[in-house]
């Protein structure tokens, strides 16, 4: 199901901390995540068995919705029971909240961030980051980037 409203991403401030390296190789990045596209690459490698810690600060977006001209979330979401309509929509993962903050490691399933995480990475990979909006659906977002 296409959503016909924007999504708009305000300010979302996020730090990404990568331990589980040697002092020199740690990483702590602010990083311009575009919010108008489907998993977009934050350019950071993730090593099996570190530890990342992604934290979100001041983060509120909005979209239009049926239960008003536009309906608020922070990167936890809504839960599905507030929007029945949606219960077909191709979201990018379809068990996680609405509009929530996700992540995933390379081509790996999506795990939620909400307004932050600490975890000890599976794999290896790029690590992505997005909004769980519809598939297809992200070039209606009003704003340009997701904060990191």
């Amino acid at each position: 199901m296409k959503l016909t409203g924007m999504l708009a991403i305000a300010a979302l401030a996020l730090a990404l901390l990568l331990f589980g390296r040697s002092a020199a190789a740690q990483q702590t990045k602010v990083i311009l995540i575009p919010a108008s596209q489907e998993w977009p690459d934050t350019g950071l490698q993730v090593i099996q068995g570190e530890t990342v810690t992604i934290a979100v600060k001041g983060a509120r977006w909005s979209f239009p919705c049926g239960h008003a001209d536009h309906c608020t979330s922070t990167p936890e979401g809504e839960p599905h029971s507030k929007f029945p309509e949606l219960a077909n929509a191709d979201f990018l993962a379809p068990a996680l909240p609405y509009w929530s903050l996700i992540a995933k490691i390379g081509s790996g399933e999506a795990f939620l961030i909400g307004t932050g995480l600490t975890f000890t990475a599976k794999s290896a990979g790029e690590l992505y980051l997005s909004v769980n909006d519809a598939q297809g659906d992200f070039g209606n977002n009003l704003s340009s980037h997701v904060r990191m």
